[in-house]
């Protein structure tokens, strides 16, 4: 079944538990999508590393991608819950904006502020790797940035 009968099924259904079924089942069609957004949104903050010399994300990335994609799945349910799409966009054009949103929102409090220049943003990411991925210590950090120690403190 499409992603817009589905929906438009639910939004029809007095059901509690064939609610919940036609939900998940919705869910489990648009899972991919949840993912490639969250994909999406933890690059725009830098958030995606490698381990050193290998081709997979490092445990941090992981771990950000995976609260991201729980993050999502909530906003998906949530929108489904609102019963407000009307058919006239496809279900995925509807859920996309709000679920974006929703993830920057949870990566600005979470991980750090977009709103930040470029350089500064650059100068936090390059800290929270240290401090991550290489696990560094704060003193090691501040000695290879050539930053004071509360600098490297204000980034983690």
């Amino acid at each position: 079944m499409s992603n817009e009968e589905l929906i438009r099924k639910y939004q029809k259904c007095d059901d509690t538990e064939a609610q919940k079924e036609l939900a998940y089942e919705l869910y489990m069609q648009n899972r991919a999508l949840l993912a490639d957004i969250a994909r999406k949104e933890a690059g725009k903050f830098n958030c995606l590393f490698t381990d050193e010399g290998r081709d997979y994300l490092s445990d941090y990335s992981l771990t950000v991608l995976e609260d991201l994609e729980m993050e999502a799945a909530s906003a998906f349910f949530e929108l489904l819950a609102l019963k407000k799409y009307d058919g006239s966009a496809k279900v995925t054009t509807y859920i996309y904006p709000p679920i974006q949103f929703r993830l920057r929102r949870w990566l600005e409090k979470n991980i750090g502020s977009i709103a930040l220049k470029k350089d500064e943003m650059q100068r936090i990411r390059t800290v929270q790797r240290y401090y991550h991925v290489e696990q560094m210590t704060t003193e090691e950090i501040a000695e290879e940035m050539g930053i004071p120690l509360s600098e490297v403190s204000e980034a983690l």
